[in-house]
């Protein structure tokens, strides 16, 4: 998987389309917290888990919930209700169907669809599940065609790496998130080498966190004219070296893309070509943020599950329109959804368990909570405000 994206993305992408660097600490500050909804009357919702793996990513597409099974292909669908209603993408080569599993998806304003497979493959289906657009490059065509400049490149880097050359990067997997405006998307990135990264205490610890990049967009129509790399880690992941709290979430409305960084309580704004416009968000004080730091990459897999459980952190981000939801993990092992409309904090609501809001139909916001594998079902909520 990791050759695949790495070899992508030295076709994708090229330096001179980077945005540049920019300075975290002389950002502006916007809004006001001022809370008048601490509760939520959230309805709960069962959805039928039988012949799914349970794993697997959740879109909402106007009225229908569909999951995207990691270890199944056929998109599956529910209404807004939880009834199950149908395969509305069937696996297999043939037009309009998925050949292999998707690991991440994503649904934009107009219904359109777009998936990247385990082979990280790129397809982009209108709202009645016809192929608009999509990308199959296996890896051994790439070589084949690209590969003595692959192998140099690559070869190089080993050596010498470099955060501004993009076959350093492959998909975020920490993220789990990616978004698609109109037909173009935004992917989180990451490096791919075995030296410059965030688990080591080293000096190229300290280069990863300030200089590497954390974001690729591109439109499906154009890819060649329109990649970009762009995005940093915040000033915290400079202080102390703690990448099992260095995922991020985002989100994209109009012109803007919204950014939360797990050990950072503010919510960075930047426009589309990666130059910050300013921060809003307030921390929570039962997240302290006092984490210990991680000194090698055993450590990081040691201890990820424990420390993600023992300590607080800011986890998922969605926006829609001038609201905006991030639920947040507290030090005391509870969760709660802060609520934010444009600028300004406006709702603190305390939960048992996490919540990830996928989307919104007739006023009522829609959830994934957990899944239960003993009764075979995923539990979501709705809710309105």
């Amino acid at each position: 998987m990791k050759k695949i994206l790495l070899v992508i993305c030295v076709i994708l992408f090229s330096p001179s389309f980077m945005a540049g660097k920019y300075n975290l600490d002389s950002l502006s500050h916007k809004g006001t917290k001022s809370v008048v909804i601490n509760s939520i009357n959230f309805k709960k919702l069962v959805l039928d888990g039988s012949g799914t793996s349970f794993d697997g990513s959740w879109q909402m597409d106007g009225s229908s919930i569909l999951l995207f099974d990691k270890y199944l292909t056929p998109v599956r669908a529910y209404n807004c209700d939880g009834r199950y209603v149908g395969v509305v993408i069937k696996d297999g080569n043939s037009p309009d169907n998925i050949p292999e599993p998707a690991i991440i998806s994503a649904v934009n304003k107009n219904g359109d669809i777009a998936v990247m497979t385990q082979s990280a493959f790129f397809f982009l289906y209108d709202s009645n599940f016809h192929i608009k657009y999509q990308y199959q490059y296996p890896w051994f065509l790439l070589l084949e065609t690209e590969s003595s400049d692959v192998v140099e490149s690559i070869n190089k880097l080993l050596i010498t790496p470099n955060p501004e050359a993009p076959e350093m990067y492959e998909y975020n997997f920490a993220v789990k998130d990616m978004k698609c405006v109109n037909d173009t998307l935004f992917i989180p990135a990451i490096t791919e080498h075995f030296a410059y990264n965030g688990y080591n205490i080293d000096d190229d610890a300290e280069k990863f966190w300030k200089d590497s990049y954390i974001f690729i967009s591109f439109k499906m129509s154009n890819i060649g004219e329109t990649r970009r790399i762009f995005g940093h880690y915040p000033p915290v992941y400079q202080n102390s070296n703690i990448p099992i709290f260095s995922t991020y979430d985002f989100a994209v409305v109009w012109n803007k893309v919204y950014v939360s960084f797990a050990a950072d309580p503010l919510i960075y704004v930047m426009n589309k070509s990666g130059r910050l416009l300013y921060n809003i968000g307030y921390g929570d004080d039962n997240i302290k943020c006092l984490y210990p730091e991680t000194k090698t990459f055993e450590e990081y897999e040691v201890g990820f599950d424990a420390q993600r459980e023992k300590y607080g952190y800011y986890d998922r981000l969605y926006a829609d329109g001038s609201m905006i939801f991030r639920t947040c993990h507290l030090d005391n092992g509870k969760w709660k959804l802060q609520i934010y409309e444009n600028e300004n904090m406006i709702g603190d609501v305390l939960m048992d368990k996490p919540l990830e809001i996928i989307g919104k139909y007739n006023n009522c916001y829609y959830g994934y909570v957990e899944t239960d594998v003993a009764t075979k079902q995923y539990v979501f909520v709705k809710f309105s405000l």
